[in-house]
């Protein structure tokens, strides 16, 4: 099933938009918010950060959190998240190109560590 970009990290994660999927590369929730309010604190499941916020702290770090902060899959991040983190970064700076299946493969190795 081909995926829909995350608002947030760009990336094919989605089932949906608007359908409050979580992205497992960036943690953002897709409430439904988009560049025409990206910069609007909603408050609902992204709690204090707006869009905007959220993609820049994904481009510094790899996540919708700031720095030092989130759920502990960011915090103390698996090998099978620094590896899919490594895949995303590559593929952000254009240095390889969007692998849906290989992404996919990435995030269901990360699923696994983390339970």
């Amino acid at each position: 099933m081909a995926r829909l970009p995350c608002p947030c990290c760009q990336l094919p994660t989605l089932t949906e938009r608007g359908g409050y999927d979580i992205c497992p590369v960036c943690w953002w929730e897709d409430d439904g918010q988009d560049d025409t309010d990206a910069d609007l604190v909603r408050g609902g499941p992204n709690g204090p950060y707006s869009l905007t916020r959220a993609r820049a702290n994904t481009r510094d770090h790899g996540d919708m959190y700031a720095p030092g902060t989130g759920i502990d899959a960011v915090r103390t991040p698996t090998a099978e998240r620094l590896a899919l983190l490594d895949l995303a970064r590559q593929m952000w700076s254009g240095k390889l190109p969007i692998d849906e299946t290989r992404l996919q493969s990435l995030i269901a190795a990360q699923r696994t560590s983390l339970t």
